[in-house]
């Protein structure tokens, strides 16, 4: 029995989506399996059927595993906060009065690498200690 390419869309009858889900769940708790054991890594995959119910795989303990991943995201989520972008609102401040100037126009550089003035110049306001722009004053 060969393999066809099949579209991917809501199958209609019932008997075939139940089949299709059975057999796909399985091999993706295989892949899941064999991911976990060759990488060494923990993986918790959660399935939740049409009818409600709850059907799971993981390599360690699924809750252990959800911990971390919320640790993670409060984390990621602290890390992200308004107050640790640093000076945004003053590099946007120097960025949107430069545009209004008319220095809208500058380059980065040119095709032989030399840096445009307008550039560096606008750089070493919304950055004063970057090593790039420090020479160029």
């Amino acid at each position: 029995m060969g393999r066809r390419k099949i579209s991917i869309e809501p199958l209609t009858d019932d008997r075939n989506r139940t089949v299709t889900f059975t057999k796909r769940k399985a091999g993706l708790f295989k892949k899941a399996h064999e991911l976990s054991i060759l990488c060494e890594v923990d993986i918790a995959v959660i399935i939740i059927g049409r009818n409600h119910k709850i059907y799971e795989y993981s390599s360690n303990d699924t809750e252990k595993i959800l911990d971390r991943y919320e640790s993670h995201l409060m984390d990621v989520h602290e890390r992200k906060r308004p107050e640790n972008f640093g000076n945004y609102k003053t590099t946007s401040r120097i960025l949107d009065d430069s545009l209004i100037k008319g220095s809208s126009s500058m380059a980065c550089s040119d095709n032989s690498g030399r840096t445009n003035s307008n550039y560096t110049k606008l750089m070493n306001k919304i950055y004063p200690s970057n090593p790039k722009t420090r020479n160029s004053r």
